[in-house]
C-alpha cells in the first residue's frame, strides 16, 4: 500500500470512530463513493477494533524506515562516530493539537564488570545471554532508563525495551519522535552504532502503556 492511501485510510478512520455507530454505514458510503476497496478496507479496520491501531503503527513505521535509511546512508559515507558523545540526560518533546509528550533517555557508561559477556558466531556479541545490538565488542555505552510523559502523564517504560540497546547516539539528528495520527502513540526512532554494527529501533510508547518495539539493522 502506497503512503498516500494508508494516509487516506488512516484519516477516514479517525473521523469514522468519533461518528455514533448508527451513522457510520451512511458516512461510509458518502466518503468513499464508489470506491469499494476503500470501504472494505475501512470497514476491516473497525471489525478488528483494537487490532487496527497496530495496522496503522505499521505504515507510520514503514514511513520512519525510510527516512532513517536516508539518516544511516548519510551517516556511513561521512565515517561518523555514533557512540554518545556525552554521558548524562537527553529530553525530546513532540507536540500534536492538544498532546504533548516529552521523553527522557538517561545514558551511561557501560560497566562489564556488571555482566557477563559473551560472543556467538551468528549473533555477534552477547551482554547476559542477550544479544548486544550495536556493540562489535564490549559496549562503551548504555541506556540508563527511558522516561515518557504523554500529555503530562508519566507512562512506566519497561528496560527489556532498551536494555539491549548498546551504544546509543541520542544527538537530536539521530532521534526522531512522532506522533500516531490518532495520539494514542508515539513512535520514537533512534540510530546507535559502533562501526559496523549500525541498528535503528522504533519504541512504540502508548499512552495504555502496552509498549513495543521494532528493530533494523540500519546497513
Amino acid at each position: 500500500m502506497k503512503p498516500a492511501q494508508w494516509h487516506q485510510i488512516e484519516s477516514l478512520y479517525n473521523q469514522v470512530l468519533e461518528i455514533d455507530e448508527a451513522h457510520r454505514a451512511a458516512f461510509l458510503r458518502e466518503a468513499c463513493g464508489s470506491d469499494g476497496d476503500l470501504r472494505r478496507n475501512l470497514e476491516e479496520l473497525l471489525a478488528e477494533g483494537p487490532k487496527a491501531e497496530s495496522f496503522l503503527e505499521k505504515a507510520a513505521l514503514r514511513e520512519i524506515a525510510h527516512e532513517f535509511a536516508e539518516t544511516a546512508d548519510s551517516a556511513s559515507s561521512s565515517h561518523q562516530d555514533w557512540t554518545g558523545r556525552r554521558i548524562g540526560n537527553y529530553q525530546f518533546s513532540k507536540s500534536k493539537s492538544n498532546h504533548t509528550a516529552r521523553i527522557v533517555i538517561r545514558n551511561e557508561t557501560f560497566d562489564p564488570s556488571k555482566h557477563k559477556i559473551g560472543y556467538d558466531e551468528h549473533s555477534g556479541s552477547l551482554v547476559d545471554g542477550r544479544v548486544a545490538h550495536g556493540a562489535e565488542s564490549v559496549p562503551r555505552t548504555q541506556i540508563k532508563s527511558i522516561e515518557f510523559y504523554g500529555d503530562g502523564r508519566k507512562i512506566r517504560v519497561p528496560s527489556w525495551l532498551y536494555a539491549d540497546c548498546y551504544n546509543p547516539n541520542l544527538e537530536h539528528q539521530y532521534v526522531n519522535i512522532r506522533w500516531s495520527r490518532d495520539a494514542r502513540s508515539l513512535l520514537v526512532t533512534m540510530l546507535g552504532a559502533d562501526g559496523a554494527g549500525a541498528y535503528y529501533v522504533v519504541w512504540i510508547l502508548r499512552k495504555n502503556g502496552k509498549h513495543s518495539r521494532y528493530f533494523k539493522d540500519a546497513f
